[in-house]
């Protein structure tokens, strides 16, 4: 192979592990209800309607979760699902597929909705750890004789994704580091390596 072993090992793992990311399902069940499959637009314009209804659902989950503070070891292993798939998603569909890489056609709205995306992406990451340094976690964290509440979660995993000290909310044992370290390893990946293909230049007017 002329691009060695380590390339098509990871391309296909990528690949099938989209099957795997829930919301494809979404998508494919918003492509059900288009009547013409053999126009590309309106595919596109589908899957897309199919991707913001779950992006809305998973924010409502996070809030109900949140805000009741249910956790359990299914919603916690969930919620984690949900932030790598987050990351995975955009990484696979702004950087991996082949069709992020030819952007040479892309129009503006196009453009503008993928930057919207990475925002919304970036946000829900960070609510998502706040959840699980607040409620499943909470115990793996040194509060400073605060109570344990959703400011402080959310102003630590904020503080966190930018590497910023939140001194009302430290890590207290291997699990917490683990959590701050894992948050912002994957804020550097969105920030580092995916923004900056995340704004292709466009000659397109519309």
């Amino acid at each position: 192979m002329m691009y060695g072993f380590i390339y098509p090992i990871s391309n296909w793992f990528l690949l099938n592990l989209n099957k795997l990311n829930l919301v494809e399902l979404f998508k494919w069940v918003a492509n059900l209800f288009n009547k013409n499959k053999s126009d590309d637009i309106k595919i596109a314009a589908y899957k897309h309607y199919g991707t913001d209804v779950f992006i809305i659902l998973k924010w409502i989950l996070l809030f109900v979760l949140w805000k009741y503070k249910i956790t359990g070891s299914f919603t916690t292993f969930f919620v984690w699902y949900l932030i790598v798939a987050n990351l995975y998603t955009y990484f696979y569909h702004h950087i991996w597929k082949d069709t992020a890489l030819k952007t040479d056609d892309f129009l503006i709205a196009r453009i503008k909705r993928r930057f919207q995306n990475l925002m919304l992406a970036l946000a829900y990451s960070v609510c998502s750890f706040g959840y699980l340094i607040q409620v499943p976690y909470s115990s793996d964290f040194n509060w400073g004789g605060k109570p344990i509440i959703f400011s402080h979660a959310l102003s630590f995993s904020f503080s966190n994704s930018l590497a910023a000290n939140y001194v009302v909310v430290q890590p207290l044992t291997e699990d917490g580091n683990l959590i701050c370290n894992l948050e912002l390893l994957i804020t550097f990946v969105f920030v580092t390596l995916i923004v900056s293909r995340s704004i292709p230049q466009t000659n397109s007017n519309k």
